[in-house]
């Protein structure tokens, strides 16, 4: 059952400065999907984006969330707190917070990552720690990019770079 309205009681607004939503051109909960030249699907979402200043077609973002799945079932999934994409090159850099997971277990932080929008090509070209199936990684790079060689089937390889320090877990 429904309440009765008392015609006399003031109107509820959300809490919201009116004027800054009016100033800014802000995109609450955008999201951009698309498929990469090596046919991986890619989605990104973010809590909110507003257009790079001079209109250069790029935005800034808040709260990023991209999630790649590549044609042989393999997915990963990089979160950020802040990014921007740039429409003209064809990129998204994810900054401050950044945690990149891997379907096939690993689990690696960094202060930053660019990714391809176009082909399945992610680069940390900062410090990161990772753990995996081998136990826990450091090193000063990491990057992923598809391999493919004449007559066989495409794969992704996840190469750590610049001073790479294993500590190996064996299985149980």
């Amino acid at each position: 059952m429904s309440r009765a309205i008392d015609p006399g009681e003031r109107i509820r607004c959300a809490n919201v400065e009116v004027k800054g939503l009016a100033r800014e051109q802000v995109i609450g909960g955008p999201t951009f999907s698309g498929v990469t030249i090596d046919g991986a699907a890619i989605t990104v979402t973010a809590a909110r984006a507003k257009p790079l200043l001079g209109g250069s077609g790029g935005l800034t973002a808040e709260d990023l969330r991209a999630s790649i799945l590549t044609p042989d079932g393999v997915s990963f999934v990089i979160t950020a707190r802040f990014g921007k994409i740039d429409t003209v090159s064809r990129t998204a850099e994810l900054v401050d917070g950044v945690v990149f997971e891997t379907s096939t277990g690993y689990r690696i932080q960094t202060e930053r990552i660019v990714t391809s929008l176009d082909a399945t090509e992610i680069i940390a070209d900062g410090t990161i720690t990772a753990s995996g199936p081998l136990g826990q990684i450091t090193a000063g790079q990491m990057v992923l990019r598809q391999k493919s060689e004449p007559g066989m089937q495409s794969t992704y390889d996840l190469v750590f770079k610049s001073g790479v320090k294993l500590i190996y877990t064996p299985r149980q």
